[in-house]
């Protein structure tokens, strides 16, 4: 998305008049530089340049090799996509750029509570111009005294297919148990609509909605199968270079009886450590606004981890 609102602003750049000067540096065929404010549009051959020692300069477009905006980000000529970015296959896997994250923490006291904390979470993606494809999967373990007091485990695997550059459509499976709440499975399926408000290395902000099918057994129960509509929100944004902040929640809530809705979210920090190595500190808080009886509606995890991106 970043990469396709440069090549827009260079096509305004290059065909059209320039509404506001804007910085730039300017790198010729010999090799000098000139920064100054662009004052001209390139559609007429030349370049205008307001230069602060210089004044205004006008320079022949075929001696111009490279126009750089003041971050250093390349107006002219327009950067080519990668190949990614143009590639819309569906299931060529080199058509497709891989990111992901693996995340793990651990606490063991030995001493007079004699508590264990153990957790993992994983996430890995696959994009290209048209597609995206999300696997996530985590699970969380803690013991008090030798009594299990966390058991949980997820997975979620979703499918993201976009018509513009921010709506796409999609479809999801998920699957999760729960010992500590005697959730022995519950599983979702269904189809969603979504919008990209933000895709950029510096921010990104996505929206989902649509309907579910929900089977899920707890102990000593029947099975339960719903239709559901859910709502998801996933946020994330550096702060001064150095921090990224993040929160994801879902609201999950069965057609038939809205009043026994389920919020789920995940809220924290990460901090860079290395190229690759991450730390993060982060609260996942829960409620089910109906669960069965003997189980609590809140369930909040407080969790430090150290992780490793691609």
């Amino acid at each position: 998305m970043v990469r396709a609102l440069t090549m827009a602003a260079v096509l305004t750049l290059l065909t059209g008049p320039v509404l506001a000067a804007q910085a730039v540096t300017v790198t010729l065929a010999n090799g000098d530089t000139l920064s100054g404010a662009l004052a001209s549009d390139l559609a007429t051959g030349d370049a205008v340049l307001d230069n602060p020692i210089l004044g205004r300069v006008t320079l022949p477009r075929a001696q111009i090799t490279t126009i750089a905006g003041a971050d250093g980000a390349p107006l002219w000529p327009a950067p080519e996509p990668e190949a990614w970015e143009r590639t819309r296959t569906l299931w060529d896997p080199r058509g497709y750029k891989w990111s992901g994250r693996v995340d793990l923490g651990a606490s063991v006291d030995d001493g007079n509570s004699g508590e264990e904390e153990y957790s993992a979470d994983v996430r890995v993606e696959a994009r290209n111009a048209a597609n995206r494809w999300t696997l996530t999967a985590d699970s969380d373990f803690s013991r008090n005294e030798g009594a299990e007091t966390e058991n949980d485990h997820k997975l979620d695997l979703m499918y993201d297919r976009f018509a513009t550059q921010a709506w796409f459509w999609g479809v999801r499976a998920r699957a999760e148990v729960d010992k500590i709440a005697d959730l022995d499975y519950r599983t979702r399926t269904g189809p969603f609509v979504g919008y990209q408000v933000w895709d950029r290395k510096d921010v990104s902000l996505s929206v989902r909605l649509g309907p579910e099918w929900q089977r899920e057994k707890y102990a000593q129960a029947d099975v339960k199968d719903d239709l559901a509509g859910f709502w998801s929100l996933d946020y994330e944004r550096e702060a001064w270079r150095v921090l990224r902040a993040y929160h994801n929640h879902e609201i999950f809530a069965p057609l038939d009886a809205v009043d026994t809705f389920v919020f789920e979210s995940d809220t924290g920090l990460r901090v860079p450590l290395t190229k690759h190595l991450v730390a993060s500190a982060g609260v996942e808080f829960d409620w089910a606004n109906d669960p069965p009886s003997g189980v609590d509606e809140e369930d909040v995890t407080y969790g430090l981890k150290l992780g490793w991106e691609w």
